[in-house]
């Protein structure tokens, strides 16, 4: 089995792809008297279709630049879209986790987060940026967390997710471990797993903290070929 849990990804309307949001300024209140204050649409920017529908590529963060990437796609949706404080959208536990990135095409397009504990790993902060918003994506970026914990031998893996994304996780084989509850995120449920044996993947052991090689062999691994 694997699992991932999602903490602050948007609540998907459809399990076919992209979902919609309305702009911001569409839930500002105004006057049906007095037509002068509506303002006018503002044009969404969008990426040329090629980008959008490019090859979704994942790995993990292991650069400055990929880091800075990885930020802007996580304040495009928490601090642009949803509107969150910039304290709520970057912590401290930014310095400590590791950051995967997905790629739409040359484009940053999706990020996600891992924290490792001593028994269990928790993947949080998911984000991906509407114009590539889709189950594909967000497939990609649970695999790619779930590979990565593996290999780093971990068999519990834990967080919350939205009641709506519960049949999506249960396919990574997570499932509820308590009530759903309301929290700053609106209604989520805890839930954990374990990440699914993969024949391409041997966990490494302490044993392997011995050989010489180890930094360089690891850091290949997770840098590159998940």
């Amino acid at each position: 089995m694997s699992m991932i849990a999602s903490e602050h990804l948007d609540r998907v309307a459809s399990m076919n792809g992209q979902t919609s949001r309305l702009p911001p300024h569409a839930t500002r209140e105004h006057s049906p008297a007095d037509p002068q204050k509506i303002e006018p649409e503002e044009p969404q920017p969008s990426l040329p279709p090629s980008l959008m529908q490019g090859k979704i590529q994942v790995k993990v963060v292991s650069t400055s630049n990929e880091l800075k990437m990885a930020n802007a796609v996580r304040a495009l949706v928490f601090l642009g879209e949803f509107g969150w404080s910039y304290k709520r959208t970057f912590d401290e536990n930014d310095f400590s986790a590791t950051h995967i990135l997905a790629f739409g095409g040359d484009e940053p397009a999706g990020t996600v987060r891992l924290r490792w504990f001593a028994d269990f790993a928790r993947i949080e902060r998911i984000a991906i940026r509407p114009e590539f918003r889709s189950l594909k994506m967000l497939n990609a970026l649970a695999k790619t967390a779930l590979r990565l914990c593996r290999k780093k031998g971990y068999t519990k893996v834990g967080g919350l997710a939205y009641p709506e994304l519960l049949p999506f996780w249960a396919r990574h084989g997570a499932k509820p471990c308590g009530p759903e509850m309301a929290s700053d995120y609106g209604r989520v449920v805890p839930i954990i797993g374990t990440p699914r044996r993969m024949d391409d993947i041997r966990a490494l052991t302490a044993k392997d903290a011995g050989r010489w090689d180890f930094e360089w062999d690891t850091f290949g691994w997770e840098g590159t070929g998940i």
